[in-house]
């Protein structure tokens, strides 16, 4: 099928170099001597024909030469340099050309069959590979979904949980505060009774030590009287008599100075346990306010984890529903 311009081109030259020497024939004579009516006397002296059919010779061989190195160049670019030499002349009706014409658009079509047929397969590629990309989101939205649903009944399980010991801690420690109120109170009251007990103990022994005062008063005075008997040495039964009475009197100081000794440590007592009644006031009102702080320490605890949980709670619940639309 390559073959058919060159073989057309040549065809062409050689019915030119024909035709050249059919007119070179008619216009030069065949014998020396001979002159052609038809041709002018400048023919004679110059043979233009001559160098046409030599110049075509060469061309139709430089042509078969480009023929054989050049055998497998394209269709169009031979029928255009064939067409040159042709002037017009029709290609078409080469049996040859309209075969390579049919194979081109044969081989053309089966090209574009196959790259339709990839395309096809490239098309079905892609839907599948975006099916399977939602798929996947959609299975992540799920787990994701899925973890916000079990992390959401575990927050609120542990909100529950945190609100009931909340208020178990709560109910213990107004148990206690009450408790300890109880216990102030009861101690204050203590505090007067034992106050009062001591007021009581003082004025008490404040009456025996004028009493044992009075007691001593009239011992010395009997003693000094008694002293005068004897010196006199009479009334030795009045001298008895004061000696007794003295007596009664020591006795009767002996005793009340045993008794407000024993008053003395009484009141030391009551007043030691007055010091610890004080001192354990004062523990309770900081215990109070110990548990007071605790207590506001526990509460913000609680309503700062409860924040958090529903922070957390509410971006996991933004990420899901941003991840369901996409997978959509």
């Amino acid at each position: 099928m390559q073959m058919a311009v060159p073989s057309i081109c040549g065809d062409m030259l050689l019915w030119v170099a024909n035709a050249s020497g059919s007119l070179l024939s008619a216009m030069v004579p065949s014998e020396p001597g001979q002159t052609n009516q038809h041709c002018p006397p400048s023919c004679l002296a110059w043979n233009p024909l001559l160098q046409i059919r030599t110049t075509l010779e060469k061309v139709r061989n430089h042509m078969f030469k480009d023929e054989e190195e050049h055998g497998n160049e394209n269709y169009l670019l031979d029928a255009e340099q064939s067409g040159n030499f042709q002037n017009g002349s029709d290609l078409t009706t080469d049996p040859n050309s309209l075969d390579f014409l049919m194979e081109n658009m044969r081989r053309k079509d089966q090209q574009l069959l196959e790259m339709n047929r990839e395309n096809e397969m490239l098309k079905i590629k892609l839907e599948a590979s975006r099916e399977a990309g939602a798929a996947a989101l959609r299975n992540v939205a799920q787990r994701l979904f899925d973890n916000y649903q079990t992390h959401s009944e575990d927050m609120k399980k542990k909100q529950e949980d945190g609100r009931r010991l909340l208020q178990i801690n709560s109910l213990e420690k107004e148990q206690t505060l009450k408790q300890r109120a109880e216990n102030l109170s009861q101690l204050s009251e203590k505090l007067e009774e034992k106050h009062g007990q001591i007021i009581g103990l003082e004025n008490r022994v404040q009456r025996m030590e004028n009493e044992k005062k009075t007691l001593l008063e009239r011992k010395l005075c009997l003693e000094s009287k008694l002293l005068q008997l004897k010196s006199h040495d009479v009334h030795s039964k009045s001298c008895q008599d004061l000696q007794t009475e003295i007596s009664i009197l020591q006795e009767q100081i002996c005793h009340l100075q045993f008794v407000i000794h024993s008053q003395h440590q009484s009141l030391h007592s009551l007043i030691e346990e007055m010091e610890g009644l004080k001192n354990t006031l004062k523990e309770q009102d900081k215990n109070i306010e110990n548990l007071k702080e605790k207590v506001n320490i526990l509460e913000a605890q609680v309503r700062r984890e409860s924040v958090l949980s529903v922070s957390l709670l509410v971006h996991v619940w933004l990420c899901v529903h941003k991840c369901v639309p996409a997978c959509k």
